[in-house]
């Protein structure tokens, strides 16, 4: 993914660098279960095949029904190593693609198109969304989890939080303080190349759900949610974040789909699986999830499709 630091259990993928760390998938491999079938890549699509697929979820009124079924589409889709970038500089990888994905590039594209109204606003949105700003330039990225990408697509409209909502009485508050001397002292990110200028300063905070009471609820969580896996907080760490997955209530149960870098591909787990694998992990325990509503800012979308123009 290319969370940078902001974006799983060993999928640590927070950027192109970060990534690896920040936003792998260390959640061990479930016992292979019946599935249902998955449904042609967007990768195996032409544009006009993804065109004629996503016409009839755009007129879906239910945000998370869309989400779900612009996910089913990536299902399978490989696992790549922080697979987005700007197209040329630091990172030059592309800035749009469907035959890679990573945990964050994953939830941002698929939130990108389940809110574009046409082709030509999609790679407008997707940016809107990965960075803090215009132009979409490695320094602008959302790198941080708690430190950009959260408040700044709160502020945009894009997410908002829904953990008190999910257990009220229960949230936890996570914390997490950044500055030049974190980024000096921090392990893991040496090829994450920002200085200290480049990261946010201060200290930032996160609610999260504790993975005891999500066991317990789990059909409390609504569908189409947007999941943050929260750790313990390590001074050498930039990040308490380090996966990012969407919850979906199904006829099997609650189920994340998500970018797995155990599983190498998309992939939906029984939520129960999940949780009960990251409950396990001592080196770096998780707290618990961070939950969140997607969202669709309808003036803000429109403003991005008026001055959307196509880009290759």
């Amino acid at each position: 993914m290319t969370m940078s630091a902001a974006g799983g259990l060993g999928e640590l993928r927070m950027t192109v660098w970060a990534a690896a760390l920040l936003f792998g998938a260390i959640v061990a491999p479930a016992a292979a279960r019946a599935r249902p079938p998955v449904p042609p890549r967007f990768s195996a699509m032409t544009a006009a095949q993804r065109e004629e697929t996503l016409a009839p979820i755009r007129r879906l009124a239910s945000v998370a029904t869309r989400l779900e079924r612009v996910t089913r589409h990536f299902l399978g889709t490989p696992y790549g190593f922080s697979p987005l970038g700007e197209g040329s500089g630091i990172d030059p990888d592309p800035l749009l693609r469907f035959d890679r994905v990573d945990c964050l590039t994953f939830a941002e594209t698929s939130i990108a198109l389940a809110a574009a109204p046409d082709p030509p606003s999609l790679l407008p949105i997707l940016e809107d969304i990965r960075y803090a700003a215009q132009p979409p330039t490695f320094q602008n990225r959302n790198h941080f989890v708690e430190a950009q990408w959260v408040p700044n697509n709160v502020l945009k409209g894009w997410i908002r939080d829904i953990s008190a909502q999910v257990a009220p009485g229960e949230v936890r508050v996570a914390t997490k303080v950044l500055g030049p001397q974190v980024w000096r002292d921090r392990r893991g990110l040496g090829d994450l190349p920002l200085d200290g200028d480049d990261v946010p300063r201060g200290t930032f905070r996160l609610d999260y759900v504790p993975l005891a009471f999500l066991q317990a609820h789990p059909r409390r969580i609504p569908s189409g949610t947007l999941m943050f896996v929260v750790r313990e907080n390590y001074l050498s760490s930039p990040t308490r974040v380090s996966h990012v997955g969407f919850i979906f209530q199904t006829s099997r149960g609650p189920m994340v789909r998500h970018a797995s870098e155990v599983y190498r591909r998309v992939v939906d787990e029984p939520l129960s699986v999940f949780l009960a694998q990251n409950a396990a992990y001592r080196r770096w325990p998780v707290v618990g999830l961070a939950l969140f509503e997607v969202r669709l800012p309808v003036a803000r979308i429109d403003r991005l499709a008026s001055v959307s123009t196509p880009r290759r």
